[in-house]
């Protein structure tokens, strides 16, 4: 019948999921990928980093822990003012700063006045981003966000914070090298 025919034509298959992988950032920029992780059983909030160049390679990685932080959000806002200021540390100029979190992308990056509970990490990022010659953030979904992820959970696993300089843990460089070799 007519109804039968129209319903199996206007029903669309299901559509597979998009592949997020991590891209390089243009040339003579550094794209930094920033997570962060809150165990409630181990009352402890701890962020990782890890910084690439424009052919992939790491440039740096990090996790810290972080004390008296008893929100996700608050953790995620934080590590993106840590490491925005690490970057400017080293002397990057130009840099594409990604987070797992959409809420602290969207309220760096609106315009309006932020009353999110980040919103004093978030008005430091703002005038942080200033003293670059280029500053960009982006939302980038977990599956994209994957060394930086990792660099987490090894924070989570560890007592301390640690930091390396072209190099990261072993996990970390294996999803890092995976991701390259995606792209």
């Amino acid at each position: 019948s007519f109804g039968l025919e129209y319903r199996s034509s206007a029903e669309k298959p299901p559509q597979p999921r998009s592949t997020v992988r991590w891209l390089p950032p243009p040339q003579r920029w550094v794209k930094i990928n920033v997570d962060a992780r809150l165990s409630v059983a181990k009352k402890r909030v701890v962020s990782g980093f890890i910084i690439r160049n424009d052919e992939g390679f790491i440039m740096g990685s990090e996790f810290q822990g972080h004390n008296l932080v008893h929100s996700v959000v608050i953790a995620k806002a934080l590590v993106v003012l840590y490491k925005l200021q690490f970057a400017l540390d080293l002397g990057f100029t130009n840099v594409i700063l990604k987070s797992d979190s959409r809420l602290v992308v969207n309220n760096i990056q609106q315009l309006s006045e932020d009353y999110s509970e980040s919103r004093l990490f978030t008005w430091d990022v703002k005038n942080l981003a200033r003293k670059f010659h280029f500053c960009r953030f982006q939302f980038i979904a977990r599956e994209g966000n994957g060394a930086a992820h990792a660099m987490a959970i090894e924070g989570m696993r560890t007592e301390g914070d640690l930091f390396w300089v072209e190099d990261a843990p072993l996990k970390a460089l294996e999803v890092a090298d995976s991701e390259r070799w995606s792209s």
